[in-house]
């Protein structure tokens, strides 16, 4: 009895519709009110199984979207932190980067530099042992012409000594070469002239 009538039930309650539409009309009697109270109840409970069938698959479908949400979420969290560790990575890459090429530079400068000191070095070297050799040329050129010169007045005192010594030359002549005499250097001229006779000038 209860299987005939859940077909027909299940239909009436998914289209909405009375079973008292299908119960021919007859007569009120105490058994046809307990087979509409039965169906009735039927119906009622048939309604309630439906509903908690359907409540159970929302809740189901529910637990199910809460987990798939939890899951995009932690996804989502996932990638995120992926990429904000690769960010990071890609920044420390970059940093390292930044310092090599700060101490390649420092180091192209500082070898520079120290070229730079190195060459001024020897420049001032060269320059101070250029000045040296040419200072020391100088000086002996200078001797060597001061040299010749005090060999030149001796000489030359030498001839007039000798030629008023002779007693060849007049008084003039003397006086003139005396004058010459003068003009070399006092202490060659002194030494010179002591050398000369006292009656012969």
């Amino acid at each position: 009895m209860n299987y005939f009538f859940l077909p027909l039930l299940l239909t009436l309650l998914f289209t909405g519709c009375n079973i008292n539409d299908f119960i021919p009309k007859e007569p009120d009697s105490p058994e046809i009110r307990k087979k509409a109270l039965e169906l009735q109840h039927q119906q009622e409970l048939a309604k309630l199984a439906s509903q908690k069938e359907l409540a159970s698959i929302d809740l189901q479908k529910q637990v199910e979207l809460g987990k798939m949400d939890k899951d995009v979420r932690l996804k989502a969290l996932e990638l995120q932190n992926i990429q904000e560790i690769e960010k990071l990575k890609l920044q420390e890459d970059a940093n390292k980067a930044q310092r090599e090429y700060a101490m390649k530079r420092n180091m192209v400068l500082l070898a520079a530099l120290l070229l730079l000191l190195l060459a001024f070095g020897i420049y001032i070297l060269f320059k101070r042992r250029h000045e040296n050799k040419l200072h020391a040329y100088n000086d002996n050129l200078q001797k060597y012409f001061y040299q010749k010169e005090n060999e030149s007045r001796v000489k030359l005192a030498e001839k007039i000594i000798d030629t008023v010594a002779e007693g060849k030359a007049s008084p003039d002549q003397e006086g003139k070469l005396l004058s010459i005499l003068q003009g070399t250097s006092h202490s060659s001229t002194d030494k010179l002239i002591d050398t000369v006779p006292k009656h012969n000038i």
